[in-house]
């Protein structure tokens, strides 16, 4: 538990600086702008509780917030995107799978990670 913690803290770190410093500055013709800061989210232990999943949310969105001063923009994306997360995760996860696993394509199947993948986006 405290190994996915802590890797869970560098994933959060990583990804919010490599938003604010490298893809902040980066566009397609002010039509497009990558976020890959939403990755944390999405790679956030299925068996995580509604609460914190929205908090950590929240704080994500509100941390992106700062630096690109859109007051809220960002945590009220972030929030619906955990909302959108649980909604998901009730279809399609089954009951007996073990609790606290990355959803990555190594821990789950095939099919189940490339629908998370490209619906959430």
């Amino acid at each position: 538990m405290a190994r996915i913690l802590l890797f869970n803290i560098i994933r959060f770190l990583v990804l919010i600086a490599m938003q604010v410093f490298l893809f902040k500055n980066i566009g397609y013709y002010n039509l497009a702008s990558p976020f890959p800061y939403i990755l944390f989210i999405f790679l956030l232990p299925t068996g995580m509780p509604n609460f914190v999943l929205f908090t950590v949310g929240f704080l994500t969105g509100l941390s992106v917030d700062v630096f690109y001063d859109t007051l809220g923009v960002n945590a009220a994306a972030c929030v619906a995107l955990a909302a959108y997360r649980v909604f998901f995760m009730k279809i399609t996860i089954e009951n007996d799978m073990d609790t606290f696993i990355t959803p990555i394509l190594g821990e789950m199947n095939f099919k189940w990670f490339f629908s998370y993948t490209f619906s959430e986006h």
